[in-house]
């Protein structure tokens, strides 16, 4: 037995499921919404309840605004709706945007033309859904996009699905299959409902849960982070390479540490000004990040004293590793703010149960006090077995 139900029915099961997604998100994000996604993603929703409110009358007020305006509407609220989730993945370039607003634009100039030229339902269903599919299919970007959460993946499989079924719509239009039109009752209308109501719902779902997933990313990379450099925070540092001495402790490999700062830094404050020397430092943090490999750790101390750890980096690498560093400060580039120059103390050790990264960093300190004492600009390394500062030749 199939059941058939009225196009105002559909569409108004629709219009409850997007109002309470609406009171959902607004209830959740109502500390959030300085927050420009979130504010776009709302009026999305809003735009979105009202377009569908017109559509369900359609037999009830001109087709002018039924019709035209509540699929124009439309167009415009589901561009919307894939920006703010590309926005959250940081996917969505300059360019992508602009690209959205010619294609919405054209979206609607064309949807007129054929309500204005030829209008027809078949028409008019399967340009709609051509463009829809357009507008959805970026969302392939999600599930290819480097380090995306499992929910992100999801997220992007959810709205690629719709558009090739908005694809297959369009063709049915075209072929005159009943079930590609809401307005025509049919054994598939109910089954249809059904799935664009679970699409509602887990895709308001998913949205929420990835806006909550950005929030925490950002406020871990808070937490753990230095905000002028990037590198790690003191406290965030020493967890993690405590576990890391752990680690090369049971493995007996070598791990090396190197402990630097800028080379007369106030009287750079005094010559640029402390704006000049806050990009200094985020200079020398950027530089220093692209010779780091994945297990590398860089951490801010606190004013221009930086430290490296190196798990698996032996004397012979961690020399090389210091050598590259300070000869390309010394050198300079046109990205540099001001001229500067590094000194550096630097320890290589093979921890064992006793290694404490405290000790290394008191160790290391000394090789950087000797570095400046003999003229700056230089690397001075500590021997683990001399326990001395001397000079790398």
């Amino acid at each position: 037995m199939s059941i058939s139900l009225d196009a105002q029915t559909v569409f108004a099961t629709l219009l409850i499921g997007y109002l309470i997604a609406l009171v959902l998100t607004l209830a959740y994000w109502n500390d959030s919404m300085r927050l420009v996604t979130v504010r776009v993603y709302i009026g999305a929703k809003s735009m979105q309840a009202v377009a569908l409110f017109l559509v369900s009358m359609r037999g009830y007020m001109p087709e002018t605004v039924s019709i035209l305006l509540g699929n124009s509407i439309l167009f415009v609220v589901y561009a919307l709706e894939i920006c703010a989730l590309l926005h959250l993945q940081r996917v969505l370039t300059k360019r992508m945007k602009w690209l959205y607003a010619f294609i919405t634009a054209g979206s609607i100039a064309g949807f007129s033309l054929i309500y204005l030229l030829h209008n027809r339902e078949e028409f008019r269903i399967a340009f709609a859904s051509v463009l829809l599919a357009v507008i959805f299919l970026p969302s392939y970007r999600l599930l290819l996009a480097r380090g995306a959460s499992p929910l992100a993946r999801v997220m992007g499989a959810l709205y690629f699905g719709v558009a090739i079924w908005m694809l297959v719509r369009a063709g049915a239009a075209v072929l005159g299959y009943k079930w590609a039109s809401f307005y025509t009752p049919s054994e598939y209308q109910l089954p249809t409902l059904l799935v664009l109501f679970l699409i509602i719902v887990v895709g308001h779902t998913g949205v929420v849960l990835l806006m909550k997933e950005q929030s925490h990313r950002e406020l871990v990379i808070l937490a753990n982070q230095d905000d002028l450099t990037g590198a790690l925070n003191r406290r965030t540092f020493a967890i993690q390479a405590e576990r890391q001495l752990v680690r090369y402790a049971k493995l007996h490999k070598p791990m090396s540490y190197l402990l630097f700062d800028v080379d007369r830094f106030k009287t750079i404050n005094d010559t640029y000004g402390h704006y000049v020397g806050d990009q200094v430092l985020q200079h020398l943090a950027s530089r220093v990040r692209h010779h780091l490999d994945k297990d590398d750790m860089l951490v801010r101390y606190g004013g221009d004293e930086f430290g490296i750890l190196l798990p698996g980096r032996d004397e012979e690498a961690s020399a090389r590793f210091a050598e590259q560093m300070i000869s390309e400060f010394t050198a300079g580039d046109e990205q540099q703010p001001a001229p500067y120059s590094i000194s550096v103390g630097i320890l290589t050790v093979i921890p064992d149960a006793q290694t404490r990264l405290e000790n290394l960093y008191i160790t290391c300190d000394k090789a950087l006090y000797a570095a400046k004492r003999d003229g700056r600009n230089r690397i001075i390394r500590v021997r683990q077995e001399r326990k001395t500062a001397v000079p790398v030749e």
